[in-house]
């Protein structure tokens, strides 16, 4: 991809993702019904912006080579943050720490062959369906947290272990594919 535009519409929303933790964190801290719910409010915003960038991206025509690092490094950014508050801060029930290394571990595996991409062959790509699905999952587990709703929290952890962990294994398949391919072929890996 040889658009290296920064300053978009699109990388502005992806990058102004990050301030929804402000009050996130806030809430959460407060562990209260009022604040959980403020939480999630701010939490489907964040969402909300992850799927108006991609939108505007395409419709304004702002795919950019940095958009594609700026958007899924935001989303991988805004969610660690959640998932490490959620199982660190004093909270009746937290994510366990396990879950939390899994998640990481995942994340920065997947940061670092697209780096890895990005210096070797010159190329930034998209996620796929199953990137996506597992960010809605985890999503999904992080608002069931928030709200306690157990046992479904549980059970949407277990799903969100399962996806990640074929997400891990497709992300990986598609690395290889790009690493054995000419450079600078552009192919689909990190967004989540």
């Amino acid at each position: 991809m040889n658009d290296k535009r920064v300053f978009t519409l699109s990388n502005f929303i992806s990058a102004f993702r990050l301030l929804f933790l402000i009050p996130i964190f806030f809430f959460l801290k407060q562990d209260s019904p009022t604040g959980n719910l403020w939480a999630v409010f701010f939490m489907v915003w964040a969402i909300i912006t992850d799927i108006v960038d991609g939108y505007l991206a395409r419709k304004l025509n702002q795919v950019s080579f940095w958009g594609k690092i700026i958007d899924p490094v935001s989303d991988k950014v805004c969610v660690a943050a959640v998932i490490i508050f959620l199982a660190f801060i004093p909270r009746e029930v937290k994510i366990p720490i396990w879950f939390v290394a899994l998640v990481l571990g995942r994340d920065i595996a997947i940061l670092f062959a697209s780096f890895l991409i990005v210096r070797l062959k010159n190329a930034v790509g998209t996620s796929n369906k199953i990137g996506q699905s597992t960010a809605i999952i985890l999503a999904l587990v992080i608002i069931f947290y928030i709200l306690k709703w157990e046992p479904y929290c549980q059970i949407m952890m277990w799903v969100g272990m399962a996806m990640i962990i074929i997400s891990l294994i497709s992300y990986f398949k598609v690395f290889l594919n790009i690493m054995k391919s000419p450079a600078g072929k552009e192919e689909m890996i990190a967004k989540n």
